[in-house]
């Protein structure tokens, strides 16, 4: 428990989240700037409502929300083996497990804290630029204010899986790498390389659903349309699959650095 308390402090610490939240503040201004201005600028707002705005506009923050995964785990484990933080963290009668543990809940807060964040500022930012609203309109649908409250929530909530899962690929990366830099390259580099290879109609759709970045982007939809238990089910175990087999690969790497000399 002190070892996530630790983990949390330094999270809240670090200049580098608010710098996160910060840029996901302007990007959702500059958004909903662009629709009102009226501009070429493809949108994905459907309604001009604050209660639509969070749940129309979830996907297009993916693609950051990766870059500052990456950033922050490289910040979190990369730099302190480079600088000595976990090689005195493991001087003390703590083992490499809990360490790593305390690690991967520090990136499941991180992720949390991103997302809900970024609920709340979609949510202030629509309702003054357009209002609250009467309804919620989601792919064409539209449902009540309570519904689209739930369905919003939902949609977040089931989100976190495979962000949490990705989070777990960054991980093993930082702990097999030597700097910060190689981390966020390689991280940005598998997420284009994913995006690249859902985008392929001659890959079997089977075969994308196991692409960590085709969940990244699809996962919670699967929640929202009926009729997807197989979907759902194959995304989940895809993820957890994810989860386990880089937790453990992590596990061997770590065993394996040599951090104490």
């Amino acid at each position: 428990m002190k070892l996530l308390q630790n983990e949390l402090y330094k999270l809240f610490k670090t200049k580098k989240l608010y710098i996160f939240l910060l840029i996901l503040v302007v990007m959702r201004i500059m958004a909903v700037y662009l629709y009102k201005a009226g501009t070429e600028f493809q949108t994905v707002i459907e309604v001009a409502n604050a209660q639509s705005l969070p749940i129309a506009m979830k996907y297009d923050a993916v693609q950051f929300l990766v870059i500052f995964m990456g950033i922050y785990i490289a910040d979190i484990l990369t730099d302190e083996f480079k600088t000595g933080t976990v090689k005195l963290t493991l001087l003390r009668p703590i083992g490499r497990a809990q360490l790593l543990n305390s690690k991967f809940a520090a990136m499941a807060a991180f992720a949390v804290l991103l997302n809900l964040f970024l609920v709340l500022a979609t949510y202030i930012v629509g309702l003054f630029a357009f209002g609250w609203g009467d309804s919620t309109v989601y792919h064409g649908v539209t449902y009540s204010v309570g519904d689209g409250l739930l369905l919003t929530a939902k949609v977040y909530a089931a989100s976190f899986l495979p962000i949490i899962a990705f989070g777990m690929i960054c991980i093993f990366v930082a702990a097999a790498s030597k700097n910060m830099v190689t981390v966020v390259a390689v991280t940005f580099i598998l997420f284009i390389v994913g995006e690249f290879l859902s985008a392929l109609s001659v890959i079997p759709s089977v075969i994308r659903t196991c692409l960590i970045v085709n969940q990244l982007f699809f996962f919670s939809d699967y929640f929202v349309k009926n009729n997807h238990h197989f979907e759902i089910t194959l995304s989940v175990v895809v993820n957890l699959s994810y989860i386990t087999v880089f937790y453990l690969l992590t596990l061997v790497v770590f065993r394996k650095k040599d951090v104490l000399c």
